[in-house]
């Protein structure tokens, strides 16, 4: 009887465990995607960051451009003599730039760099 309650006792401490480990790796997981859906979630505001500014480049605006996004900056800067303008956005700490080729007043190229 002591005999069949010691492995009962062993066997319960066992499944504790396991159910522990479980519960610590499905918490790690969780945290692990979150972490990736806000990054994610930086990224495409960068991007639309990033269209916003074309749009206003080719309207020959520079320097700070006014976006509605709490802590978010956009900075237009023109190089060779208006022929390519540099696009800067930064938002929570993360940023993006591209590199805009204009034509005639069109854009031809677009280069992004991160």
């Amino acid at each position: 009887m002591k005999r069949s309650r010691g492995i009962a006792t062993l066997m319960a401490l066992s499944l504790m465990v396991l159910m522990a480990a479980a519960t610590l790796a499905m918490t790690r997981t969780f945290a692990v995607d979150a972490q990736r859906t806000q990054n994610e979630v930086i990224d495409a505001q960068l991007r639309q960051l990033l269209l916003i500014s074309a749009a206003a480049a080719q309207d020959q605006r520079e320097g700070q451009i006014e976006v509605p996004i709490d802590d978010a900056q956009l900075t237009i800067t023109y190089l060779s003599g208006r022929s390519a303008a540099t696009i800067h956005a930064t938002w929570r700490k993360r940023q993006a730039e591209q590199t805009l080729h204009f034509d005639e007043g069109r854009i031809i190229d677009i280069e992004l760099t991160r």
